[in-house]
């Protein structure tokens, strides 16, 4: 009995890291300055992050332990990512949505993003293309600027 609850235990510790493993993030981090820009109703604030950076999330996450005013909270999908739902204690009303915007349209890992009209948003004189991703799975690039506006739909 001894041995088979040694066995179970040993095969469920296994399990676990194997899981540990599989869910980590696997984005190099490197040092970078990612630039966000925040858009919303009689808000318009911009904030550089700077250090060891691989995601947007990592980005923000960087800001808000060295920017007070910089705050953000959301949910994760497994889809997409971190999806916002709150941005510097801004909360969007029924049927709107933060949404993520890049000035970068071809990244230098070659992929490029849909740039129809559709998922682009002008601002300030520039064309801002959708990331299509939560803030967790998008990966960043050294100067990017990312976009947060808050829409309707």
């Amino acid at each position: 009995m001894k041995k088979l609850l040694t066995l179970l235990l040993t095969a469920a510790l296994a399990v676990g890291a194997a899981c540990l493993v599989g869910c980590q993030n696997n984005t190099v981090k490197s040092q970078k300055d990612v630039h966000l820009i925040v858009a919303a109703e009689d808000v318009e604030k911009s904030f550089t992050a700077s250090g060891e950076i691989g995601t947007l999330e990592d980005a923000m996450k960087l800001l808000a332990e060295t920017d007070e005013t910089f705050t953000y909270s959301g949910t994760y999908s497994s889809q997409y990512g971190l999806m916002v739902t709150e941005m510097l204690g801004i909360t969007p009303a029924a049927n709107s949505y933060w949404m993520i915007y890049t000035d970068t349209i071809k990244r230098e890992d070659g992929e490029v993003y849909n740039a129809s009209e559709e998922y682009t948003y002008e601002y300030s004189g520039t064309t801002y293309y959708s990331t299509m991703l939560g803030a967790s799975s998008y990966e960043v690039d050294d100067g990017e600027t990312m976009l947060f506006v808050l829409l309707s739909f």
